[in-house]
């Protein structure tokens, strides 16, 4: 008989390789969303950048548990979509369309915590997705 293995993060725990990836991802998403006093214009931008990164991360962590080729495939209404529409979010507050860089430090600062207060539900809605909630609606088997 094979053995599972079991992944922990803080209160959660998961058997799947694919939902843990995405704990790891929604960590270093926490970690980045912080802003400190020293972080200058270039440090703010960068750490928007991999806000976007690792919203796609995500994503593609779930779409593959989920057996999902796109995160639009997810049926509406349900769990997973709504955490991808959450990770949409995100990614549109960290994506910078102005690359004249003429966006101030505080602006910066703001789409870095909406991004923060966005991305702080996710870890207990994928628990809710790893534990059975929508796959009989979402899981392509």
């Amino acid at each position: 008989m094979e053995e599972t293995q079991i992944f922990e993060f803080d209160k959660v725990q998961t058997a799947s390789p694919k939902i843990a990836e995405a704990y790891i991802y929604l960590k270093q998403l926490d970690a980045v969303t912080e802003v400190s006093q020293g972080d200058d214009l270039e440090r703010l931008t960068s750490k928007l950048g991999a806000v976007f990164g690792l919203a796609a991360r995500i994503k593609a962590c779930l779409c593959d548990y989920l057996g999902l080729e796109y995160a639009e495939e997810a049926v509406p209404g349900t769990l997973a979509s709504e955490i991808f529409s959450i990770l949409s979010s995100v990614s549109d507050e960290a994506f910078i369309k102005d690359a004249s860089g003429t966006l101030s430090a505080a602006e910066l600062k703001d789409r870095l915590h909406a991004s923060d207060i966005l991305a702080s539900r996710l870890p207990f809605m994928i628990a809710g997705l790893d534990a059975g909630e929508d796959l009989s609606e979402n899981r392509n088997m």
